[in-house]
C-alpha cells in the first residue's frame, strides 16, 4: 500500500500507458495486414475493442465519429489507407494519445462543469485518469478541476489537454 502513496505528482513522460501500447500495436499490424487495415479504417472502435481496448460497446459509434472528425486521427487513418507507416506521420504519438484518452475525455465531459466539484479521489473518472497518467488520484483530480473551463469545448479539447499534460504532444 505504501507504493501507492509514492506515485509521482506529475505524469512521467517515460511511462507509456498500456492502452497506448495496445493501440500502437494494432496500428503497426495494420500497416502490413490489408484486411486489418481496412477493418480499422471502417470501424476503428470495433477493431480496437476486439484487441482489448477499454471502450464500451455503446461508445463505439461516438468513438468512430470522433476518429472521423478529429483532424489528426482522420489523417493517421488516411495515411494508413495510403500504405504509409505511422512513424512517418508527424506527431503520431500525440494523435494516438488523443484516440486512447477518448473514454476518459467523454467521462470528464459527461460529468459536466457543474458537477466537477463533487468529484473525489475515488470517483471512477479520477481513478481512470490517474491510472492512465500514472499519477496519484489527488493529482488527477486537481488536473480535472483545472479543466473546468475547457470541458464546455467538448471531448476533442479535453483529450488534447490530457495528452499535452502527459507529454504525448510535446
Amino acid at each position: 500500500m505504501s507504493s501507492i502513496l509514492n506515485l509521482p505528482q506529475q505524469p512521467q513522460k517515460n511511462i507509456i500507458p498500456q492502452q497506448t501500447i495496445l493501440t500502437t500495436l494494432v496500428l503497426e499490424a495494420a500497416q502490413t495486414d490489408k484486411s486489418l487495415r481496412e477493418a480499422l479504417i471502417k470501424n476503428p472502435g470495433k477493431v480496437l475493442i476486439e484487441a482489448g481496448f477499454a471502450l464500451r460497446d455503446k461508445d463505439v459509434d461516438g468513438f468512430n465519429q470522433y476518429c472521423q472528425s478529429d483532424a489528426g486521427i482522420s489523417a493517421l487513418l488516411a495515411h494508413l489507407a495510403a500504405g504509409g507507416e505511422i512513424e512517418q506521420l508527424t506527431g503520431w504519438k500525440c494523435i494516438v494519445c488523443k484516440g486512447v484518452v477518448y473514454p476518459i475525455a467523454i467521462a470528464i465531459v459527461g460529468v459536466g462543469t457543474g458537477a466537477i466539484a463533487a468529484l473525489t479521489v475515488t470517483s471512477p473518472v479520477v481513478v481512470a485518469l490517474a491510472a492512465f497518467a500514472s499519477v496519484a488520484a489527488g493529482t488527477a483530480l486537481g488536473f480535472i478541476v483545472g479543466l473546468t473551463a475547457t470541458i464546455a469545448g467538448g471531448v476533442t479539447l479535453v483529450a488534447s489537454e490530457i495528452c499535452n499534460w502527459t507529454g504525448a504532444c510535446n
